[in-house]
């Protein structure tokens, strides 16, 4: 998030069962007040992205340790972030296997350096 341009912006990197970069996205969004909510949206995002990709088995990995636990333990309540949490929940679904794990903020950095980026983009880029 930066504040001083009231934007935010989505990182999101795919990597095969090797650890090789596959695909990233870089996704440009308005302010967000919350940490929280830009993390849930980058993952629910990511569940998308991988759905239009027609991947069936995913491992999403989060530096946002309250999140990860709110998902993995099916937290319900009415706060947005829960009904976002409620929305990756049945997502998850559509998958053959999708997991969630927390992971250190130091082992998240490419996700965190395309959000980076994507502060300044005005639409959403992605490589591969």
């Amino acid at each position: 998030m930066d504040k001083n341009m009231s934007r935010g912006g989505l990182g999101i990197a795919t990597k095969d069962h090797n650890g090789k970069l596959v695909k990233t996205w870089a996704i440009p969004t308005g302010m967000m007040k919350d940490a929280a909510i830009l993390a849930v949206e980058a993952i629910r995002s990511a569940m998308l992205k991988a759905l239009e990709e027609g991947w069936t088995s995913l491992l999403i990995h989060s530096d946002c340790k309250g999140l990860v636990d709110r998902i993995n333990h099916r937290c319900i309540g009415l706060s947005l972030l829960d009904v976002l949490v409620d929305d990756i929940v049945h997502l998850s679904r559509s998958f053959w296997r999708c997991s969630f794990i927390f992971i250190g903020r130091e082992y998240n950095r490419t996700s965190h350096d395309l959000a980076k980026f994507a502060i300044n983009l005005i639409d959403e880029t992605s490589g591969s």
